[in-house]
């Protein structure tokens, strides 16, 4: 049985640790089984998961000290401990405190990549060449008031317009990781000045996507690092929003003036 001191705890290793797993649409995950001093078993968890003190300065910054950075897998550095299962081993006898008092804890350790492996920094993400990590649309309908006409709720005349239903499209696409919120709202609420997003096999027409908003999600990792995930709101029209139902033919036509400003959407991609 191997011995092995990690950030100033001493471990026992068992013979058949060190086991990784893993598949062509899953990630890798190492396993090991580490045993330690039962006394030691508080002071262990913080060596394999490490310790992180953040500080928040007068002037609202955070900076942060690394204590104990987490522990990694051998031979793969990306992989670090993320979770524990601690059992007792030895024939338990009375403690001072009146609980069990034990001669080994044995920890599993499940080994995962690490959460922030993009290359952010605050100058912008590397990736800006793709927009997005992930897409996703949902459907949905929505219902226009088109002048010229007239409907009744009972027997009652309600307006001068008839409603038609215009199915919307609302697509999310989510950037993960970032450094930084990226600055983007001087583009909610204008539509697409050009097919958008570019190189892809379903874009959307010019003038048909609006950016309806935004959620952003603050991570910390186990080091303190920072990151940022933002999904950005989209709904789409198959008209463009700058069109409506001309009540004298009943076709799709351009408004005037424009009721919504086209914006090049793709700087999104490099924030």
């Amino acid at each position: 049985m191997a011995t092995k001191s990690i950030n100033g705890v001493n471990f026992y290793e068992d013979n058949n640790s060190c086991r990784l797993s893993g598949g062509r649409d899953t990630p890798m995950v190492g396993h090991r089984i580490l045993r330690c001093a039962w006394a030691d078993r508080v002071r262990a968890v913080t060596a394999l998961l490490g310790k992180i003190v953040i500080r928040r300065d007068a002037d609202g910054s955070e900076t942060r000290e690394v204590l104990f950075p987490p522990d990694t897998f051998p031979g793969w550095d990306n992989l670090e401990a993320a979770e524990f299962d601690i059992e007792p081993i030895g024939a338990p006898s009375e403690a001072v405190n009146g609980g069990a008092d034990y001669t080994y804890a044995r920890f599993t350790v499940d080994y995962k990549p690490v959460e922030y492996d993009q290359d952010a920094s605050s100058d912008g993400n590397s990736n800006e060449g793709q927009f997005y990590d992930t897409e996703e649309i949902d459907y949905e309908d929505s219902y226009i008031s088109v002048p010229g006409g007239t409907y009744t709720v009972g027997t009652t005349k309600s307006l001068d317009a008839t409603l038609q239903v215009v199915p919307v499209a609302v697509r999310t696409y989510t950037k993960r990781n970032l450094a930084s919120i990226p600055d983007f709202m001087d583009y909610v609420g204008k539509v697409n000045d050009d097919v958008f997003p570019p190189n892809r096999i379903n874009p959307a027409a010019q003038a048909c996507l609006m950016l309806k908003g935004a959620k952003t999600t603050r991570k910390v990792d186990a080091q303190g690092n920072v990151r940022y995930d933002v999904r950005f709101i989209f709904k789409e029209r198959y008209q463009s929003w700058n069109a409506g139902i001309d009540p004298a033919t009943g076709k799709w036509a351009a408004i005037a003036p424009v009721p919504f400003t086209e914006i090049d959407f793709r700087p999104l991609g490099k924030m």
